[in-house]
């Protein structure tokens, strides 16, 4: 049995939630986001995503997602 190293272990959590938020399943993307941010606090990209969603959750959700976000500033 092939032991997963932590690079690949970032690898698959952070698929699962990438995964989850393009599918519009933001509770799920959520809790994995925040098991990635468990072992890699430092993580960039969840803690990029974790913005996006408690942006959504205040604003609300969108009707309709296509898992593209539009960007408001720089």
């Amino acid at each position: 049995m092939e032991r997963l190293g932590p690079q690949e272990k970032l690898a698959g959590v952070g698929n699962t939630a990438l995964a989850a938020h393009r599918e519009g399943r933001f509770e799920a993307a959520d809790a994995a986001w925040k098991a990635l941010l468990a072992s890699y606090p430092d993580d960039p990209v969840a803690t990029t995503f974790l913005a996006r969603i408690a942006a959504f959750r205040s604003r609300g959700f969108p009707a309709e997602w296509d898992g593209i976000a539009t960007l408001d500033e720089k």
